[in-house]
């Protein structure tokens, strides 16, 4: 019959290996599995390694991540295949819950423009380049690109095109 700690290292390591799968499957399991156990037995102790499962706040968790990272992170375990999208995405949640090269992690792209900055942008765009009578012709084509524009103008965020005064004669 397993002990009370036995049966928790065992659900933890398949709660682990589950929140990681896909990162997981990009490596030789026994390579993993040698790779971890090497690296318990190398920087714990027996009765650390005891204990961890039933001491709370996961601190069995802790050791299987930080373990699995610092692999990865060293190459003593090497993938067999690039990482795709979803192992990408494990690594970076294996990144922040261990703490350890979070600032490897990409910062995220930003967001898509949204259809009123677009219409803005072509407002702002449009009274630099076109004239008077141009833009009348857009304004009055389209309701949204004619509020855009007069809200613009009172927010007094369109440049001028006027760049330079000319006196006659100088």
């Amino acid at each position: 019959m397993p002990t009370k700690a036995e049966f928790m290292s065992e659900r933890i390591e398949q709660r682990f290996h589950s929140d990681f799968n896909e990162l997981l499957a990009h490596f030789s399991a026994a390579a993993v599995f040698q790779g971890i156990r090497s690296f318990l037995q190398l920087n714990y102790t027996a009765e650390e390694l005891l204990m961890a499962p039933v001491t709370p706040g996961g601190a069995y968790r802790k050791l299987l991540a930080l373990s699995l990272l610092t692999l990865i992170n060293r190459e003593a375990i090497t993938p067999l295949t690039d990482f795709n999208e979803l192992a990408e995405k494990d690594l970076v949640e294996l990144r922040r819950e261990t703490g350890i090269g979070v600032e490897l992690i990409p910062a995220p792209a930003p967001p898509a423009p949204t259809a009123e900055e677009l219409l803005a942008a072509e407002v702002r765009s449009d009274w630099k380049k076109l004239s008077s009578d141009q833009l009348r012709k857009k304004k009055a084509n389209s309701r949204a690109y004619s509020n855009m524009l007069e809200k613009l103008a009172n927010d007094g965020t369109l440049e001028s095109s006027v760049t330079s005064l000319q006196i006659a004669g100088s």
